[in-house]
């Protein structure tokens, strides 16, 4: 027997990105940039793994961001670039 097909929250397989937010719940949307393949904008269906990879692309640049301005201790950021210095 076949393992049934992952489906988004509302029961379907594939979504547009521009329901996405409303369909998980989202408070912030995930940038149109984070979606790999996208060929229709906003309105390109996308199944659950690609939310789930477009999401885990946006929490790692916020980290990425966050490490960078040492969690806003210093906005205009450049710490992550000094690490890679010896």
């Amino acid at each position: 027997m076949a393992p049934e097909p992952r489906t988004h929250p509302n029961g379907q397989k594939r979504i547009k990105i521009l329901d996405v937010a409303k369909v998980y719940g989202d408070v912030v949307e995930v940038p149109l940039s984070c979606y790999k393949g996208v060929k229709r904008g906003w309105h390109t269906l996308v199944t659950p793994a690609q939310v789930e990879a477009a999401s885990n692309q946006f929490d790692g640049a916020g980290i990425l961001e966050d490490i960078d301005t040492q969690w806003g201790s210093k906005p205009e950021g450049g710490c992550y670039h000094q690490w890679d210095s010896d």
